[in-house]
């Protein structure tokens, strides 16, 4: 069995800036003597500032982003390339505040490791543009559009002042953020790299023959369990093979894979081979709620999945699902299923859900 993997340096990290945060209990003159100030910094001030927060919510905030961010960079990576992005988001950030808060008649100190962190934030955007996050009830988006809003809101607070000025460096935010950007694109981390070149191996072996493919795809795929791309390979290698039964089960693999989308061909292919009933019903859910607005066809066969099956306690949300997917698009299936799930279910919070709209009586 894999080993769980600790993401020892993001703890590190955090362990730091806890101690730190400790010291300044005790020693407070230590931030107004080790933060950055602008046309005045020193070496020791780059060096200690990132550790220093304001106050207690300064430090929670960006423990927790560190947390998320900073052990996913770390995982998929290295200690080392987490420690190096931490450094260089720290000192462009740094870097950024000193150019442009230099201009005031009266720069603000700099403290905090807000900067190093969003050089986290922008390595992690990098490996996962097009993971779907939860960002509301019901409701995801993926990494790729949460960053885009986080930067607005960034530029917005640089250069809109609303009444006095706030002690937030935004722009040590934005320098911090690219920095983490540029390096997860010039310095691919090696095990990356490494897939990369498989994944060509694997390419080359599908225009030789299916056999080939197969043992080429099955010896990835002990190497790298957890490849997203070697078990799609496994699964469309046993499919030209004829062999139904292993492929349902690489797709199977593939499609419960932590952290990681499945994408629409996937469900799609997850559904032909009848893999999909083997799912948890709560996850079909929430793919379902997922794919409504651009794969309406996946949404409604993984929902079907559920309400086929009556004895399901997730039956009726299934239903109710259903009649959002059909409401003013197809009269007939709406009507039919508002119908099923207030006969089959009176009293569930689902059919309140439909009267509350005037959906139903």
């Amino acid at each position: 069995m894999k080993s769980r993997q600790v993401p020892v340096a993001t703890i590190l990290l955090i362990a730091a800036n806890m101690a730190m945060a400790f010291y300044v209990l005790i020693h407070p003159e230590f931030v107004e003597t080790y933060g950055l100030k602008p046309g005045h910094a020193t070496f020791a001030q780059a060096i200690i500032s990132p550790f220093l927060h304001q106050n207690v919510f300064h430090l929670l905030g960006n423990m927790i982003f560190l947390a998320a961010v900073g052990a996913a960079v770390e995982l998929t990576g290295s200690a080392g390339r987490l420690l190096l992005t931490y450094a260089i988001g720290a000192a462009a950030g740094e870097l950024t505040h000193v150019l442009l808060a230099s201009r005031s008649v009266d720069p603000p100190i700099l403290v905090g490791a807000s900067g190093a962190i969003a050089g986290c934030i922008g390595a992690y955007t990098m490996r996962y543009l097009r993971l779907k996050v939860p960002v509301a009830p019901k409701f995801g988006a993926s990494v790729l559009a949460v960053t885009l809003v986080w930067v607005g809101l960034q530029v917005i607070g640089a250069v809109v002042t609303i009444g006095e000025q706030v002690a937030v460096s935004y722009w040590a935010h934005l320098g911090g953020f690219f920095a983490g950007l540029i390096l997860s694109l010039l310095v691919r981390p090696p095990q990356m790299a490494e897939l990369d070149l498989k994944h060509q191996v694997l390419a080359k072996m599908n225009e030789r023959s299916p056999a080939a493919a197969l043992a080429a795809a099955k010896k990835h795929v002990q190497e790298h369990p957890d490849d997203p791309n070697g078990l799609r390979a496994l699964a469309e290698a046993e499919t030209r093979m004829g062999h139904a039964d292993e492929a349902k089960k690489a797709w199977l693999k593939l499609a419960t894979l932590p952290g990681i989308t499945p994408r629409p061909e996937d469900i799609a292919e997850l559904l032909r081979t009848g893999g999909v009933s083997s799912l948890p019903e709560v996850r079909r859910l929430q793919w379902a709620e997922s794919f409504s607005e651009d794969h309406q066809d996946l949404s409604e066969e993984l929902l079907n999945s559920i309400v086929a099956d009556t004895s399901s306690p997730r039956r009726p949300d299934a239903l109710l699902e259903l009649v959002k997917l059909y409401h003013e698009k197809q009269p007939d299936k709406f009507e039919a299923n508002c119908a099923l799930l207030v006969k089959d279910y009176p009293m569930h919070a689902a059919t309140e859900w439909l009267r509350s709209k005037g959906w139903t009586q």
